[in-house]
């Protein structure tokens, strides 16, 4: 009897604590790839998250942006952002309504320099729900990598207009080659004739 009652103990409180720590929301995806190839872009990404309420109440939903925490668990080959204001998350607050899906939209303005070029990122979104029940906050982090583009598009385009004037100045040499034959040619002709 002394041995069952410390068991039934441990039981009970893990039985009670059970509807305390369930999770009332989910969020999709878990991992979420933003990939620059040509352009940075501004404004919304086209990637949403969604996070779903499962309580039987509504609740707030909130998020807020992180480096990787710890620092160690960051993915290879990728580097924290500089600047986390160039990222951020729309709406910045909604309320989901019992068993609701809500959306959150991606929008970036990454700084348009040279050493912003050629980075891979990875940032997290951690969302979690505002509400005063419960003894647990729990929040659900959504790791982003952000992949920015090789080159800079105004250098693309002064490259390629680059290349274009050297074609149109081939073109003018060549015409103008041409009219200096047709030139030397035709007074060969004319000083010919008058001999």
């Amino acid at each position: 009897m002394k041995k069952t009652l410390p068991i039934i103990s441990l039981l009970l409180i893990t039985l009670i604590s059970l509807p305390i720590c369930s999770a009332n929301i989910t969020v999709h995806p878990r991992e979420l790839s933003i990939t620059m190839t040509n352009d940075f872009i501004h404004g919304n990404t086209s990637k949403t998250i969604e996070v779903q309420n499962h309580d039987n109440y509504n609740i707030n939903i909130s998020w807020y942006l992180e480096h990787p925490n710890p620092p160690s668990w960051i993915r290879p080959n990728k580097t924290t952002i500089p600047n986390l204001s160039w990222i951020d998350v729309k709406p910045r607050w909604i309320t989901a309504s019992p068993m609701d899906t809500v959306s959150f939209y991606i929008h970036l303005n990454v700084s348009e320099n040279e050493e912003n070029l050629n980075q891979q990122w990875e940032t997290w979104i951690t969302f979690y729900q505002e509400t005063s029940e419960g003894l647990f906050n729990q929040e659900y982090a959504v790791r982003m990598y952000i992949d920015t583009p090789l080159l800079a598009s105004g250098n693309n385009t002064q490259n390629h207009g680059d290349a274009e004037n050297n074609d149109q100045n081939i073109v003018y040499l060549a015409l103008l080659a041409t009219a200096v034959v047709f030139i030397i040619f035709m007074t060969l002709v004319y000083n010919k004739k008058n001999l």
